[in-house]
């Protein structure tokens, strides 16, 4: 299973003590609202000499401009206590137009300000993210309990003329990089804020580079779906761990068994049930637990998960994540594509092992039968 496997984690940022530290092409992109056409910032990891950042404008056809992209790989010297380049390379061209050059010194500001801000910024950890203490009952209280995923973070008022002043940054150790979640103005307007973030799997993948950010009408169905037509005979499935804990899991004729624990209902969704072991020192447990959150959150080849749209709960006993994946099938400069709905859930077995489900269905399907996929999910039960 992917998620028990993690790379190899890095330092990352100079000076910089991260929770969770990068790992070798692990990138995210920000919506930056201080351009005047929609724009997206993006960076990514290499190791701790290398980086690339990216803008992205996907065309606009009000303002009848054409997309616009600027990349670049930079050096940097790994003995400084600052983000200092001492290299750089153009990914792509750039032009004679005054605004690419002052493109490319914005991207370098970020990488700069962001570290040194960072850095002052001594801990960023679930003890400050997502809770507030313990409890009566002694369990940890949670911070953003009802909260929206997107308002979790360390909150720091700075002054930061290139946002306008007065700024609140909200950091957060799920966010890769410089964990800058977004940048809010003194009168509440979101200024830069993160909207996907992903892993690369090799070096032939380009995910980072072909970003072309989410289309106005992302959740507008394309078309109509047509109703399932679902048997009221069910087959349970059981999943054994090696400790003894059994997951089940009910589905209808519908489905088609690929593997022991995977299952496809035709090339509408894909569901898998696998196992997940926990490291054996106690203290290495909650840790493990919450990379694989942040793993949770990343996308994959082709596919960007949709921050926008994300709802993240985390207990003890489980770990759940509902969203969206937009695969980019557009080969112009034109956003389009497809949208699948997913959900992931991590379930404590015993001390040693979780549950994990893994649930996709494109969007259309969900929104014309909702109440059939709810019911197989649902259906989904740790025995312990």
């Amino acid at each position: 299973m992917a998620l028990a496997v993690l790379p190899t984690p890095l330092a990352a940022l100079p000076c910089v003590d991260s929770y969770i530290t990068d790992t070798s092409g692990e990138y995210v992109y920000y919506k930056d609202n201080t351009f005047r056409r929609k724009s997206y910032v993006g960076f990514l990891y290499y190791d701790d000499s290398a980086f690339a950042a990216r803008y992205y404008a996907p065309a606009d056809e009000k303002q009848k401009l054409p997309a616009k992209e600027i990349s670049i790989l930079v050096s940097v010297d790994t003995e400084s206590n600052h983000f200092d380049i001492t290299g750089e390379k153009f990914l792509t061209s750039i032009s004679m137009d005054p605004q690419d050059a002052d493109i490319v010194n914005y991207l370098h500001d970020l990488m700069f300000e962001f570290t040194e801000r960072r850095q002052k910024v001594w801990d960023v950890s679930p003890e400050t993210v997502d809770y507030t203490g313990i409890s009566a009952k002694g369990t940890k209280k949670s911070l953003h309990s009802g909260a929206s995923f997107s308002d979790r973070g360390v909150v720091i008022e700075e002054d930061y003329l290139q946002f306008g002043g007065k700024v609140k940054i909200y950091y957060d150790y799920l966010v890769p990089i410089f964990n800058v979640r977004k940048i809010v103005s003194a009168d509440g307007t979101v200024m830069f804020e993160a909207a996907t973030a992903g892993q690369l799997v090799s070096s032939a993948d380009k995910s980072f580079t072909e970003f072309k950010g989410f289309p106005e009408d992302l959740f507008y169905p394309k078309s109509v779906a047509k109703e399932l037509k679902s048997s009221n005979e069910k087959q349970s499935f059981i999943i054994r761990s090696a400790n003894g804990s059994n997951q089940t899991i009910e589905l209808d004729s519908l489905w088609q068994q690929s593997m022991d624990n995977v299952w496809f209902l035709g090339n509408s969704a894909l569901l898998s049930v696998n196992v997940v072991s926990l490291p054996e020192a106690n203290a290495e447990k909650e840790k493990y637990l919450n990379m694989l959150k942040r793993r949770m959150l990343l996308g994959t080849t082709g596919s960007y998960i949709v921050w926008q749209n994300l709802e993240l709960t985390a207990s003890d006993e489980e770990i759940r994540l509902s969203t969206y994946y937009y695969q980019n099938n557009s080969d112009s400069g034109a956003v389009s594509g497809s949208l699948t709905k997913d959900t992931k859930i991590l379930t404590k077995m015993n001390e040693s092992e979780y549950g994990f489900v893994s649930f996709t269905v494109f969007d259309e399907e969900y929104r014309k039968n909702h109440a059939y996929f709810d019911s197989v999910l649902n259906s989904y039960k740790v025995e312990k």
